[in-house]
């Protein structure tokens, strides 16, 4: 019995690590799918009658190497994370509803809404910091750039010492956005896991309770004290997995920010794909 249940969990722990690296093997193939689309159609557009050369944008490496990378990075994250959180909610409600009843799902579930509400219109502001703090960081970038690419002039004309200047603001810039940024998600998570993690048990505890108190000698005791027992985990599980699921939120406003850049990037060579396609109208 005993080398039995040794041999089990030697085999159960191989098959979780195969399912383990598997699931990471996915999520990096999926990413590289989305990015080989999503940067294809890039091309696309920009390399379509000269938009490279007549777009106003100048960071458009920037947008279209690693703008497209962090979005199909995250979009890949998020679907990997929210898949088994997705998966228990819906396994723990079931069995909770054949116990309970569908009231103390719906309360709990109810809690986790309208938290979401209040907690979406006070991350606004991450949100928006994060997008600035981004669009700033590929200002920086193109500074460089502009230094690479116009190395010569900037050292016949001795134009060091203001180069270095820009460089220096534009940096201070950079690292002032990014200390405001962290304040706000240091705020921010100090909320989040207070309202996601530590008072869904405060919210759910009366929740499993109740049913006990005013039902108590409607089973053995023993009976009771087993179904209060697999009604606390079934109720912790959804908790915890609905937790995880609005924490997620965080990774949705860096994908949201992200997706402007692309977004603008997009209009921005639209626009002149239609100027081009008025031009060769007139013709």
């Amino acid at each position: 019995m005993f080398w039995a249940v040794l041999i089990n969990g030697a085999l159960t722990g191989m098959a979780s690590s195969v399912v383990n690296a598997a699931l990471k093997y996915l999520t990096n193939v999926m990413a590289l799918a989305f990015r080989r689309r999503l940067t294809t159609r890039l091309h696309d557009v920009y390399m379509r009658r000269r938009t490279y050369y007549r777009t106003a944008l100048r960071d458009c490496d920037h947008r279209i190497v690693n703008d497209v990378k962090t979005i199909t990075d995250t979009l890949a994250d998020l679907f990997s994370r929210s898949l088994k959180p997705m998966l228990d909610v819906i396994c723990a409600t079931t069995q909770m509803a054949t116990i309970m009843g569908y009231t103390s799902p719906i309360a709990i579930y109810a809690y986790f809404l309208a938290t979401a509400a209040i907690v979406k219109r006070m991350s606004i502001r991450v949100t928006k910091t994060l997008k600035r703090k981004t669009q700033m960081e590929g200002e920086f970038r193109n500074r460089h750039t502009r230094v690479t690419r116009h190395a010569e002039e900037i050292a016949f004309l001795k134009g060091d010492t203001l180069e270095r200047k820009i460089l220096d603001e534009n940096l201070q810039e950079v690292v002032g956005m990014s200390c405001r940024l962290s304040l706000r998600k240091f705020a921010q998570g100090i909320l989040d896991q207070w309202c996601f993690k530590y008072l869904p048990t405060v919210v759910s505890m009366p929740l499993i309770i109740l049913p006990f108190l005013l039902n108590p000698a409607s089973r053995p005791s023993s009976e009771l004290a087993a179904r209060y027992y697999e009604t606390q985990v079934l109720v912790k599980k959804a908790a915890g997995s609905l937790g995880e699921l609005m924490l997620l939120h965080n990774k949705l406003a860096h994908l949201k920010a992200i997706m402007g850049r692309v977004a603008v990037l997009l209009d921005g060579m639209g626009h002149h794909d239609d100027d081009n396609d008025d031009d060769d109208d007139d013709d």
